[in-house]
């Protein structure tokens, strides 16, 4: 069967003969100008070719253009100081640019849409109330009018809701934005790619703008969806009869005549009949051609691993794959996040691999020295703000602003360019040159955008505080990734769906063709509302899935072997069945098509995985350990799952962020931690007397539930404020989660006052500390090595109280949200604290390591585990149980328990002693790492 580009071959050396340098040919991307150079060479007869000039549409439009292409990052910048700057004078305070960062990329996708479609921005960007008057501008039907009439009424009363004013308020600032930012651009002879795509569409309207004379040829070729700013460029190059049209289309799901009424022609039907194809009908008619002898199958998958694996069965087999012919293969990723396991899963001795997606930048050692980085800054910064807190007078040390961030990020290239070199060197050692090559890129691609973030520092374009620095960085480096080198018309073929484009393969393998992946569920990132985008012909959701509903069928067309591959499990939002594209095909084409199910289950060898760090993981392990150090959450970690400390702590992988808009459990407490460091610190020790049972009753009764439930409003606002500026995700908010921790701190606040007890825990108690870092480090024999072991840690709170018989001590109380057991929370002994993949809570390790940093202090030391919803109850105690007695000083364990833990702190860095998984599936049930492990046909 004749691949697409090979029918463009021929065409080309039938019209041109093999002299092609007045031919440019104008692809969608870069890649298949490789693929056509080779078919001109094969289907020339060995003569000499002298070959077309290859570009993308958008180099086509910027060889016509004197304007220079902006840099994102830099328009976001200036569409950040533009609107701040009209927030200010309408008397308002803007957010950060760490905040608005994706506002304005946002935005900037906007403006480009508009561009690109060739719309009157002003008429777009009218007060909303006038939206009923849009006839006059642009034809409507009925149904039309009335839902503009219903959408206009919603913003035309003087009572808007807080939603509706909020979006008006913004709305009023989009025009001033877009003019605001083409013309700063504008003077300094530069365009974003929307804006350049207009005034060269304007200029050859005009005629101040010719296509190059060089060139009497242009030959269109691949393309589906097209912006009226291509439309005009290809219809002024047809009208001067300067242009072929190749469209890469079967006559199954889209006809010239328009009468396909297929999602997948709905484009291609457009351009067929503004731009008749140079090949008429030839290779039009692939899709149900020769179906005895074509295999599709769709296989269903119990999870995405047990897709990834499949595809070391599917390439065995001969007629999927030949080495000698690996690009005739390919393997389409629908889900990127299932590249890794998939490299993971491909068998020996195929030969040549082509990948042409990129590797996530932020799954790379680059990123974990600008994380590394990160925190070491912010933990230098909390010891001197609590040295400037203790410092009578003395205001907490501000961070750096603007250019003075210059050398702090200079001095983090300073480490990218150490850690690259010590990498280079150690991976030179290796037989993994692909590796070695992509830590290579990784290093080069952060440091590059570290140079251009020093650019618009040292310009003045970002006037940011050095953690918005640090947030905004690690945005753009979770945009990006590495590409992979080697020759890209060579090999097995690994690709996203969108490098499909224009390629035609013999046998093809997609992974997770199911609902929500294609297409892919997109919430619609966009300040212009969906009726006044479809009135104007920007892009919709349902644009987008007619342009994936191509790619599609398309990569169908010419395949003799297809296995499309679906995850059948539920989780979250995925919803465990097969693409609508799927489905589609098989009531449209099962009759005609021969369409077999198959079942793929996991592999199980990979049931007992077990883990040896390499001597660069366990050096760059030991040096964290000794300077930054480990926290009492990552050993619990450690003796609950070692395999799952090795993935978290020595290789760094990250987890995914729940976005279901629920409040996660460790939030919940986050919330609650802060609302009651508000109410002891601020409004009961903050007059500095001791505060004793009788005060917080007299609190809880002057404050009522409407006075603590402001506190916890409080605390929501604080957390959610430190959030935005280190950069982390957002706790999602709601009036349930409000109300669940205010009834939290009304019991704590009651236990401690002694109305749900016999008696209260402290009579009196004063001179609190919250969320008091902390740390020790311990020296810990390794071989012949002696290795100083840092730990730190957060206490929830500390404080000085006299207990009901008299003592005085020094108590360290960590809060828990989750209930109490008596049986379950008793140690057995100190041994029992270290004993790995045990089954009790790791809660008492954590409380005692705190202890054993405050045993040097002088008072007894009483460790207490508060776990509030089980306050209530008579027979609750928040002492550590340890042989059956609650322990009321650690200093009486306190030698004892710090050589049981050297001893197990010991194992973690013997390189001797492998990261072995756990013994209780049940620990599993929830892991993150649950499909990276492999034991998740055990576990469920």
């Amino acid at each position: 069967m004749t691949y697409f580009l090979q029918h463009i071959a021929d065409d080309l050396l039938a019209r041109f003969g093999n002299d092609l340098s007045h031919v440019a040919v104008i692809f969608p991307n870069k890649r298949a100008g490789l693929f056509l150079s080779r078919y001109l060479a094969e289907r020339s007869g060995g003569a000499p070719v002298w070959a077309p000039r290859y570009m993308t549409i958008n180099e086509l439009f910027a060889s016509m253009s004197n304007k220079t292409l902006a840099d994102p990052i830099e328009t976001v910048c200036r569409i950040y100081r533009l609107y701040r700057k009209l927030t200010e004078e309408a008397g308002e305070k803007a957010p950060t640019l760490d905040y608005f960062y994706g506002w304005g990329e946002r935005l900037l996708s906007d403006f480009d849409d508009i561009d690109k479609q060739l719309c009157d921005a002003r008429t777009l960007f009218r007060d909303l109330k006038d939206y009923r008057e849009l006839d006059a501008d642009v034809p409507l039907d009925e149904q039309q009018r009335a839902q503009l009439e219903a959408f206009s009424a919603d913003f035309a009363g003087d009572r808007l809701s807080h939603v509706r004013s909020n979006f008006q308020r913004i709305w009023h600032l989009m025009y001033p934005l877009y003019e605001g930012l083409r013309s700063e651009l504008a003077a300094e002879g530069k365009a974003y790619e929307g804006q350049l795509l207009r005034e060269v569409t304007e200029g050859l309207a005009a005629g101040t703008v010719t296509p190059d004379p060089a060139i009497e040829t242009f030959a269109i070729a691949g393309f589906n969806v097209i912006d009226r700013a291509e439309h005009k460029l290809f219809e002024t190059l047809n009208e001067a009869g300067r242009a072929l049209f190749y469209w890469d289309y079967d006559t199954y799901y889209a006809r010239p005549e328009g009468s396909a009424h297929n999602e997948a022609g709905l484009f291609m039907e457009q351009n067929l009949r503004y731009f008749p194809s140079t090949l008429g009908e030839k290779g039009t008619d692939c899709f149900l051609k020769d179906r005895d002898n074509r295999v599709i199958e769709y296989a269903e998958a119990s999870t995405e691993l047990a897709s990834a694996q499949s595809v070391a069965e599917w390439l065995k087999d001969p007629a999927h794959y030949d080495p000698a012919h690996g690009a005739r293969t390919a393997i389409v990723l629908c889900n990127e996040g299932l590249l890794q396991p998939v490299l993971s899963a491909l068998p020996e001795g195929l030969g040549e691999v082509n990948v042409t997606k990129g590797y996530p930048l932020n799954h790379t050692p680059a990123y974990a020295v600008v994380t590394n980085y990160e925190e070491e800054l912010k933990a230098q910064h909390d010891r001197q703000t609590v040295v400037s807190d203790e410092a009578e007078g003395n205001a907490p040390r501000p961070w750096p602003v603007g250019r003075a961030c210059m050398p702090v990020l200079k001095q983090l290239q300073e480490r990218l360019k150490q850690e690259a070199a010590r990498l280079h060197e150690l991976s030179a050692q290796d037989d993994k040159p692909l590796l070695r090559d992509l830590y290579t890129e990784s290093f080069f691609q952060i440091f590059t955008l570290t140079n251009r973030l020093l650019t618009l520092l040292e310009g003045g374009l970002l006037e940011v505080t050095l953690p918005s620095l640090f947030s905004l960085l690690s945005q753009l480096i979770r945009a990006k990734s590495v590409p992979f080198h080697g020759e890209p018309a060579t090999g097995l073929q690994i690709m996203g769906v969108l490098e499909t484009r224009l390629l035609d393969f013999d046998h093809v393998l997609m992974l997770s063709v199911g609902e929500g992946t294609l297409p892919e569920r997109q919430s619609e990132a966009s300040f212009i509302p969906p009726l006044i985008r479809r009135l104007y012909g920007l892009t919709t959701p349902e644009r987008r899935t007619s342009v994936f509903a191509y790619y599609f069928y398309r990569l169908l067309t010419k395949a003799r072997t297809v296995r499309l591959t679906y995850n059948t499990s539920t989780d979250g939002m995925h919803k465990g069945e097969m693409s609508r594209f799927m489905r589609a095909l098989l009531v449209e084409a099962d009759s005609r098509l021969h369409i077999k199910r198959v079942c793929l289950r996991a592999a199980n060898n990979l049931i007992t995985p077990v883990m040896a760090t390499s001597e660069e993981d366990h050096g760059d392990l030991i040096e964290r350990i000794s300077t930054k150090g480990l926290s009492p959450s990552a050993l619990k970690v450690y003796f609950k799952c070692p395999l799952q400390f090795y993935y978290r702590y020595v290789r760094h992988l990250q987890t995914p962020q729940k976005t279901d808009g629920i409040i996660a459990p460790n939030d919940f407490g986050t919330v609650l931690h802060k609302a009651a460091e508000i109410v002891y610190t601020e409004d009961l020790d903050g007059c500095r007397r001791e505060i004793t049972p009788q005060r917080l009753k007299d609190y809880l009764k002057t404050q009522g539930d409407v006075g603590l439930k402001r506190r916890v409003g409080q605390a929501f606002t604080i957390v959610a404020a430190e959030r935005k500026q280190h950069g982390d995700p957002e706790i999602p908010y709601s009036d349930i989660a409000h109300t669940a921790i205010t009834e939290y701190l009304k019991i704590l606040l009651k236990y401690e006052a002694g109305g749900q007890t016999a008696e209260a825990p402290a009579t009196s108690f004063g001179r609190i500390a919250a969320e008091k870092r902390s740390e020790i480090t311990l020296s810990v024999p390794v071989g012949e090595r002696v290795i100083p072991f840092k730990l730190y840690g957060f206490i929830d709170r500390l404080d000085e109280a006299t207990l009901p018989d008299g003592t005085r001590c020094l108590r360290i109380i960590d809060y828990k949200t989750g209930r109490w057991l008596s049986d379950r929370d008793k140690v057995r002994d100190l041994d029992a604290l270290f004993e790995d993949n045990r089954k009790y809570p790791e809660n008492q390790l954590q409380i005692l390591i705190y202890s054993l940093m405050h045993a040097e202090r002088g008072l007894p030391v009483l460790p207490m585990l508060y776990y509030i919803p089980s306050m209530k109850g008579q027979d609750f105690t928040p002492l550590i149980p340890i042989n059956k007695q609650p322990l009321a000083d650690f200093r009486q364990i306190a030698r004892d328990f710090r050589t049981k833990l050297i001893t197990a702190l010991a194992r973690i860095v013997d390189p001797e002693v492998p990261f072995e998984p756990t013994l209780i599936t049940d620990h599993c049930k929830y892991c993150d790492y649950l499909q990276l492990c492999g034991r998740q046909a055990k576990c469920r």
